[in-house]
């Protein structure tokens, strides 16, 4: 894990023969928020079966053996889509802060398509709920994903 709060790790998941077992549930997908306090119907998700994921799941355990690994979706973005809003998937609370950085909880994305673009906060996952801002603005950093990665 690194201080900023994510790392890339490079071809990771050999995305071809997963990518091709996705199409079984690309119409399965619900509509989710975007982020911006309404449904467009552009952003859409569905959990995916233990059994789909596995192999990602191995890997993962092996790279972050003091994690648990739980729940996988696939998450779509149509044409249209606007990008989300700033936010986290846990709540940023004292005990996080306290957190050494190889036990903060983590998301694993894979990008299934090449030049994904994901917006990250660097050092924004140590910004404790509650207790007031960062001394210094976050700026936000574009990262752009090769397939696999």
């Amino acid at each position: 894990m690194n201080t900023d709060g994510y790392s890339i790790l490079k071809d990771f998941v050999y995305v071809s023969p997963f990518k091709n077992k996705l199409e079984a549930y690309r119409n399965k997908t619900e509509y989710i928020f975007n982020g911006t306090g309404r449904n467009d119907h552009k952003r859409q998700q569905v959990k995916l079966p233990v059994h789909m994921v596995k192999s990602i799941q191995q890997k993962l355990q092996t790279q972050y053996p003091q994690h648990t690994i739980q729940d996988f979706v696939l998450l779509k973005s149509l044409p249209g889509c606007q990008r989300q809003q700033a936010h986290t998937d846990y709540i940023p609370d004292i005990a996080l802060h306290q957190c050494p950085n190889d036990r903060i909880p983590l998301l694993c994305l894979v990008a299934i398509e090449p030049n994904t673009r994901l917006v990250v906060w660097p050092g924004s996952h140590k910004v404790v709920q509650g207790l007031g801002r960062s001394k210094d603005p976050i700026e936000p950093k574009m990262l752009v994903l090769d397939t696999g990665d």
